[in-house]
C-alpha cells in the first residue's frame, strides 16, 4: 500500500494535467502507454498492489500521451517515473 501511494504521488507530481485539445490519437497513445507500465512493472516487481496502480496510471498517462507535450518515442522507452520528464518536447 505504501508503494502504491508512493508511485502515485511521485507520478502526480510529474504531471500537470492539461486541458487543451488533444494532439496525439490514443490509437497512438496506446501501445506507448503500454510500453510504459511494462517497463515500470518490471522496476518495480515487488509491489503487492501493481494491477490496481496499472488501472490508475494508466488513464493518466494515456491523457498525457494524447497532450502532445511529449516525445512519443522517449516515453515508449521510459523505465522509472522520472525519466518521464526527460520526455518532454
Amino acid at each position: 500500500m505504501k508503494k502504491t501511494a508512493l508511485v502515485s504521488l511521485i507520478f502526480l507530481s510529474l504531471f500537470v494535467f492539461n486541458c487543451k485539445d488533444n494532439s496525439v490519437s490514443e490509437a497512438e497513445c496506446t501501445p506507448v502507454v503500454q510500453s510504459m507500465i511494462d517497463n515500470l512493472s518490471k522496476a518495480i516487481p515487488d509491489m503487492k498492489d501493481l494491477e490496481k496502480t496499472k488501472m490508475m496510471l494508466v488513464p493518466m498517462f494515456q491523457k498525457e500521451c494524447q497532450s502532445g507535450k511529449y516525445n512519443l518515442d522517449c516515453l515508449k522507452n521510459v523505465k522509472n517515473l522520472q525519466e518521464v520528464q526527460t520526455c518532454k518536447k
